[in-house]
């Protein structure tokens, strides 16, 4: 056919003769084959100031939301990183129930809620926080993202360094399963002046 330009329609109601067209016709059978898509995730990534010592600030915006793509899969395991700690020793983050540690490397069991297999790896001031369970439906992943928290409970922070909360999903799907990094929040902690302390080992004397 030359009758149209690339990419436009053309009248085949009139055939044969003079025509481009051929009087007879053939059917073309197509077959898609179809391709996993990776997990998608959205979300406002909030830039938040938490004050050491205050209640566990809730890390992912309301709006943040999740999807499979393909209809009827489910979420296989999340991870967590948080990036640029300081007092490894003393910041924590909450997920599922279960309060993690970021100072060192760790193993653990299930976490509370919903039995997601854990293990936490920090290394250079990032904590990497793997949680594995497989059957898990988007609603319930998406909650228990919105739910998860950090806390500093310690008293010797440094001002002006934020940490970076981002969060990645992998699901069911045969193929790409797993989605990039979305950030979820920039926190910067900010510090406390403690009152000094002291100690001692108060003496009873007699003094002549």
């Amino acid at each position: 056919n030359t009758s149209a330009a690339n990419g436009t329609k053309v009248d085949v109601s009139t055939r044969g003769t003079t025509t481009e067209f051929s009087t007879t016709s053939e059917n073309a059978t197509v077959t898609v084959t179809p391709v996993n898509d990776a997990p998608t995730q959205s979300a406002t990534g909030n830039t938040d100031t938490y004050t050491e010592n205050a209640s566990p600030l809730t890390v992912a915006n309301a709006d943040y939301a999740m999807s499979t793509v393909e209809a009827g899969q489910t979420i296989e395991s999340i991870v967590f990183k948080i990036t640029k700690l300081q007092d490894t020793a003393n910041e924590k983050f909450t997920f599922d129930g279960t309060t993690f540690g970021l100072a060192t490397d760790a193993v653990g069991g299930t976490t509370a809620g919903n039995s997601y297999a854990w293990t936490v790896s920090t290394t250079g001031g990032t904590a990497t926080i793997t949680l594995v369970k497989a059957g898990v439906s988007v609603a319930t992943a998406t909650s228990l993202i919105k739910a998860a928290t950090y806390q500093y409970d310690g008293n010797d922070i440094v001002a002006g360094t934020a940490r970076g909360v981002t969060v990645q999903a992998q699901d069911s799907g045969a193929g790409p399963d797993t989605s990039t990094f979305t950030t979820l929040n920039t926190i910067t902690v900010a510090p406390v002046n403690d009152a000094p302390t002291q100690s001692a080992t108060g003496n009873t004397d007699t003094y002549t």
